[in-house]
């Protein structure tokens, strides 16, 4: 007896229904973390591909035939994955296979490569295979291609720039600077166990002809030379970075008049700010020049510091000169301008001169106080202060 049709069409779409269910089912377990979902998802499809690497990586380390054998399942069932047969050669290194992991290896990067933890894989591989500067290239390239990256591979990357026999390996990253740089220089210029690390990064940084430094990258480096005392050094690395209009606002007080934005590096003017204070630099009228500081207070409880300026005087007497206008001024008991140092390495600050107090309402006046910078004090800074300030 012969079924009816349409007996077989609904038998054979119930068929289906049931199949795209539990690939579905499978799927979505797959997607989840933990070894626990992987199970459900193989429960529901046993060849899931994904299910069935992340198994394989759970017994990798006390099982490695099983996990192979779950990859090669994994790689049948999902022929244009690359991130099984990473795993695939990982464990061919491991059992001394050099030739196998290399192809695999290969076949890999052929099929994604720009997959961000194939790359990882890749180079990891061939830094073990003896090959460092292909390493390099593919953590650089994996970085580039997925940002969050950055977590494991900047470590490295600051391993290879602290060793004075490897950090070369870097240059070809540096000579053709990606986006990343500047952000792994400053981890680098901040962590550094060694001062040289960073100078020779900052050196390696010359050959790139057509990616001229940033001014992050210069902040970062002037201020770790200041952090270990380099004083001279930091300063001529500021002076030389600085453009023709910056150059022409060179002074023992840079850029005193405000005429150009401050830019927050080296010995020019350092402006935090902080949310009950607005600082800028504005067109007022009374004054001499373009522009003035511009600082108003919205809080008048808040103890203010954040208007500073790193110095590079030789030992002398000095005069420090300005002028001021105040409009209601109430914060703390006013503000001053302080002149203060420390010898290198000292971080308590001495006081070396202070302005008077600006406080209430006044018109633009002229105010000015004296100062002898002693010897050894490298460590110098103007700043303004609301006259509580410690």
């Amino acid at each position: 007896m012969k079924w009816p049709v349409r007996i077989v069409l609904v038998v054979v779409a119930a068929a289906l229904l049931a199949l795209v269910l539990a690939n579905g089912l499978a799927s979505h377990f797959a997607s989840l973390p933990g070894a626990d979902a992987a199970s459900r998802a193989l429960t529901w499809n046993n060849r899931q591909p994904e299910a069935l690497a992340r198994t394989a990586q759970t017994v990798e380390a006390t099982d490695p035939a099983t996990a192979e054998q779950l990859l090669v399942q994994a790689v049948k069932a999902r022929p244009i994955a690359a991130e099984p047969l990473t795993a695939l050669a990982r464990l061919a290194n491991q059992q001394q296979n050099a030739e196998r992991a290399d192809q695999l290896i290969a076949k890999a990067s052929a099929l994604e490569p720009a997959n961000p933890d194939v790359l990882l894989a890749a180079g990891a591989h061939w830094a073990e295979r003896g090959q460092p500067e292909r390493a390099v290239e593919l953590w650089s390239a994996a970085v580039t291609a997925d940002p969050t990256k950055r977590e494991q591979v900047f470590p490295v990357f600051l391993a290879i720039a602290e060793d004075q026999n490897s950090r070369l390996l870097l240059r070809p990253v540096a000579a053709n600077p990606p986006e990343w740089w500047t952000r792994f220089f400053a981890e680098v210029a901040r962590r550094a166990l060694d001062v040289e690390s960073v100078r020779t990064l900052y050196a390696l940084r010359q050959d790139a002809a057509n990616a001229p430094f940033t001014l992050d990258e210069r902040r970062a480096y002037i201020a770790r030379l200041r952090r270990d005392g380099l004083i001279t050094e930091a300063y001529l690395v500021w002076i030389n970075g600085l453009d023709e209009d910056e150059r022409q606002h060179l002074g023992l007080l840079h850029n005193g008049g405000f005429e150009t934005l401050p830019t927050n590096a080296g010995f020019d003017w350092h402006l935090s700010r902080p949310k009950t204070v607005m600082i800028n630099t504005a067109a007022t009228y009374g004054a001499d020049g373009q522009r003035s500081l511009h600082v108003v207070f919205q809080d008048t409880k808040q103890r203010f510091g954040h208007v500073t300026q790193p110095l590079f005087l030789d030992p002398g007497r000095y005069r420090f000169s300005g002028q001021v206008r105040t409009d209601s001024l109430q914060a703390r008991g006013g503000v001053k301008w302080l002149l203060r140092c420390a010898p290198v390495g000292d971080k308590q600050m001495q006081t070396l001169g202070e302005s008077e107090r600006f406080l209430g309402a006044s018109e633009w006046r002229d105010f000015s106080f004296e100062f002898l910078m002693p010897p050894g004090c490298e460590n110098q800074e103007v700043r303004l202060v609301s006259a509580d300030y410690r």
